[in-house]
């Protein structure tokens, strides 16, 4: 399969790509810092051509996606800077489900929970790696690595299969906002 994935250069997007590359799919990964797109092409080579790209720049999004030299993209990957908020990212996702019925195209909203090891953390605590570290403590939280798994899966099934929504949490945290069971991990 030919992937397309946004924000490659750290995060889910990086893992993403990994997975992705690692099970034998090429990978057109976009991204805006210059130096880890190289360094990411230099480690996996040929079937990751990387696209400098900001996404916030129309015109740049439709020169790119004009130039590819592929003839069809089998997923869409849309992981670059998430900056509306989950349940409005959710209600997209189904509104547009509903907009491409009858045109074979899934369309999934993958939900992830507490995550840690990405970048997130650093810029929503603006560099305070004590509250980062704080934060986790005491956690078992998901991975950029299992959120790649969740997207390779939802990608992979059957071309009659579609899952809408994919709630995805550590078993530490429940279903209700941040509530999160920090002793969970240290008992066992």
């Amino acid at each position: 399969m030919i992937i397309f994935v946004t924000g490659v250069t750290a995060g889910f997007g990086e893992a993403i790509t990994k997975k992705f590359i690692a099970n034998g799919h090429i990978v057109i990964g976009t991204g805006r810092r210059e130096m880890r797109l190289k360094k990411l092409h230099q480690q996996l080579g040929k079937n990751f051509p990387p696209i400098l790209l900001d996404i916030m720049d129309k015109q740049a999004i439709n020169n790119a996606v004009n130039n590819l030299n592929f003839e069809k993209i089998d997923v869409l990957v849309n992981n670059a800077g998430l900056a509306l908020g989950k349940a409005f990212v959710k209600q997209f996702s189904l509104n547009l489900r509903a907009d491409l019925q009858g045109k074979k195209i899934r369309v999934t909203d993958i939900e992830p929970g507490l995550v840690s090891g990405t970048e997130f953390s650093y810029v929503r605590f603006k560099g305070d790696a004590e509250k980062v570290s704080e934060t986790y403590k005491g956690t078992n939280a998901l991975t950029a690595e299992d959120i790649a798994e969740a997207v390779l899966w939802v990608s992979t099934l059957p071309e009659h299969v579609n899952i809408n929504i994919l709630e995805m949490m550590p078993v530490c945290q429940s279903f209700a906002g941040l509530s999160i069971d920090k002793e969970f991990y240290n008992d066992n």
